[in-house]
């Protein structure tokens, strides 16, 4: 959405400066100056003062866009996956008046997105009805309906459903001719399914395609291509293209981002013979940027590497366990638990 295309928005900035509250519009203007040079840390302070003062002047209207600004900052550039799905409903049920439409689309887009995110089986069900409800709510917003018809088509993806996730892209593709990043994300999809089922040379293929798209590299098609050829037992290749997402993420602040590169870098240290303990370095960082943000399936696939060499070095990892027995309960599983338990009696850690 664009805010600044929303009239009644323009309008009101006029009466914020006769009404001498015009603060609200300079202290927010320092949020974007700061977000424009990408300081995001600073962006986020920044927007917190300009709630802060439209609280105080009492301006509700302001106080709930910039928390839909705020919300965005904690999605995209902060990875804050818990707070936002927090957020995101507290916002919905807030912005009831007609001319919040605009506005509660952008939070159920968001919403959406921290769903799919969290990447949990049980949050399907709620993933699969906020998009059909809101597609029969929006059904004039196309932007919006592109978007959510997007997710829609990941969902599909992420459980199985490659047809169907097909079949939707085509719709898109017909309604949106020429757009590049729907391609990407249609080409990702379809390259990221055959990875997980081993059919590594079509998965190659599919990411080769993304670069004909972009002259910038895009750090998910590098950890992609670094996967397939971890799994065609080319290391020296995925050696290659894990080195350059490092390079190039070395400003990233997006915590997901980094985990993944990190993570992957542990993966194959371990193909290469690394270390144990450069390994459990590599894995130790890569949980670092996402601890306690909401990515719980992550957590745990991470925090079970780092307790397995742990163990084999001889150091102490029953901190690591006891979570990791406390996320499993998320994810029931006859396997996991046998897992874990090679480690210590589920009775014994499972409380925190």
């Amino acid at each position: 959405m664009n805010l600044e295309s929303e009239m009644w928005l323009i309008n009101d900035k006029k009466r914020l400066i006769q009404e001498n509250k015009a603060l609200i519009l300079d202290t927010l203007r320092k949020y974007v100056e700061a977000y424009n040079d990408k300081d995001f840390s600073i962006s986020l302070q920044k927007i917190n003062d300009a709630i802060q003062v439209a609280t105080d002047f009492q301006e509700n209207d302001w106080i709930l866009i910039m928390r839909l600004v705020r919300l965005s900052l904690w999605l995209h550039n902060f990875g804050y996956i818990t707070k936002s799905l927090k957020e995101s409903l507290e916002l919905i049920n807030l912005l009831s008046q007609k001319k919040y439409i605009p506005i509660r689309n952008c939070v159920y887009d968001h919403l959406v997105f921290a769903y799919i995110e969290k990447d949990h089986k049980g949050y399907y069900f709620l993933i699969e009805k906020t998009i059909n409800d809101l597609l029969q709510e929006i059904k004039d917003d196309k932007k919006c309906l592109s978007c959510l018809s997007k997710y829609q088509s990941q969902l599909y993806y992420r459980n199985g459903n490659i047809r169907r996730y097909k079949e939707i892209y085509r719709v898109l593709f017909n309604k949106n001719d020429n757009n590049s990043e729907l391609q990407e994300n249609y080409f990702y999809g379809i390259a990221s399914s055959y990875l997980e089922n081993k059919k590594y040379k079509k998965a190659l293929k599919f990411f080769s395609k993304i670069d004909k798209l972009s002259e910038e590299d895009n750090e998910k098609n590098l950890l992609g291509k670094a996967k397939v050829y971890i799994g065609l037992e080319d290391f020296k290749s995925a050696r290659k293209y894990i080195n350059k997402a490092i390079k190039e993420n070395k400003r990233e602040k997006f915590p997901k981002t980094l985990h993944n590169i990190y993570f992957l870098n542990a993966i194959l240290f371990e193909f290469e013979g690394e270390k144990k303990e450069i390994v459990l370095k590599n894995f130790q960082k890569a949980y670092e940027y996402i601890k306690g943000l909401g990515y719980d399936r992550l957590e745990l696939e991470t925090l079970i590497k780092i307790v397995r060499l742990r163990s084999e070095l001889k150091i102490d990892y029953m901190k690591e366990l006891k979570y990791c027995y406390f996320l499993a309960q998320e994810f029931p599983s006859e396997d996991l638990m046998k897992e874990l338990n090679i480690y210590g009696s589920i009775t014994k850690y499972i409380q925190i």
